[in-house]
């Protein structure tokens, strides 16, 4: 049976106090107030406007609804003109592209970095035509993101029942769009005891705040909610602990940075802060790199996905390389080196 590897949510009157100055992690390290807590989040802000808000890569399957790509990678002058002619047409190119059915799903693999198990699947959308941002942004622009982002996730929840059933599938949707009534009723159909919803940041913004009533009913149907991090980064300390999500997600910017510099820096230490002290677990994005994944696991991050791992594809997964990657003694990606059988000794 497949089962969440946490504890079911208590209700918000059952809920702990946010975290005091003399509470502890458990590992030594002390435990956030709120005051820091604070902070953290200022510090997670500011990092998201000077990353180009996080986004995943073009190469880790697109970007989520509602995120325009950054600037400083592929955002030069000609994706600035292409991005113009894909929404030259308006709302009538976005609504003849949902007619034909044309955002299709791709699967990323979400990994147990401590079990070396794959435990979700993270829906991707891809497009016959033109790049997932360039889409996102042309449906944002015409009004229409709530559509384009519904229908890629109705197309992807299409796939669910080819997922092994320990596997729940992750959906993606900027906070605006949760609160349409359309995407409301496409989740309240889903099986929710298999599905999460990572939140984006909210182009529309004033999402926040209604999240936490809106999401409630689903939620207390299984639903789990993960944060990005400048989603996370955009919220006051109040809507962040009352929404109180189940994970936050290391997005593709901060993971790289924790790649390259390692986990000495006050960063890391700012994700732990945020996520412990609303009890959530902590999912890497984009672990793309022998020096991702080191990082990842340095760091104790929870879970993670990335081409290192797993591309994007259908929903089978080859769970046994992610397993030899994994492994202590494992050296890469590949099959394990097979033993030098011994030469028996002439006599």
């Amino acid at each position: 049976m497949w089962r969440w590897p946490r504890e079911p949510r208590r209700s918000p009157e059952h809920r702990p106090p946010p975290p005091g100055a003399d509470d502890w992690f458990g590992d030594g390290s002390a435990f956030t107030s709120a005051e820091v807590l604070a902070a953290a989040l200022s510090e997670m802000a500011a990092t998201r406007a000077g990353n180009g808000e996080g986004q995943p890569s073009a190469a880790s399957g697109g970007a989520p609804a509602g995120w325009a790509p950054p600037l400083g990678r592929g955002g030069g002058p000609r994706h600035a003109q292409e991005s113009e002619e894909t929404g030259r047409d308006g709302p009538a190119r976005v609504r003849s592209m949902l007619d034909r059915g044309g955002a299709q799903p791709v699967y990323q693999p979400i990994v147990d970095l401590r079990a070396g198990r794959v435990t979700g699947m993270d829906a991707l959308t891809r497009f016959s035509s033109g790049t997932p941002a360039e889409w996102f942004a042309s449906a944002a622009a015409a009004g229409l993101s709530a559509e384009v982002e519904t229908s890629a996730a109705a197309a992807a929840l299409s796939g669910l029942g080819r997922l092994p059933g320990h596997v729940y599938l992750s959906l993606r949707f900027s906070a605006s769009t949760l609160l349409h009534p359309a995407t409301g009723a496409l989740l309240a159909r889903a099986p929710l005891g298999r599905v999460a919803i990572e939140i984006g940041p909210d182009p529309e913004g004033g999402g926040y705040d209604a999240l936490a009533s809106t999401l409630s009913p689903l939620r207390g149907g299984g639903l789990r909610v993960t944060l990005g991090t400048a989603a996370a980064g955009a919220m006051s300390l109040e809507q962040l602990l009352t929404l109180a999500p189940d994970g936050i997600k290391i997005d593709v910017s901060l993971m790289r940075d924790l790649g390259a510099a390692g986990t000495d820096g006050a960063l890391p230490h700012t994700l732990i802060a945020v996520a412990r002290s609303v009890g959530a677990t902590l999912v890497g994005h984009a672990i793309e790199t022998a020096a991702d994944l080191r990082a990842a696991r340095q760091l104790g991050v929870d879970y993670g996905q990335g081409h290192l791992l797993a591309r994007p594809a259908g929903p089978l997964i080859d769970e046994e390389r992610i397993q030899r990657l994994l492994a202590p003694e494992g050296t890469g990606p590949g099959p394990a080196a097979r033993p030098r059988r011994r030469r028996c000794a002439r006599s």
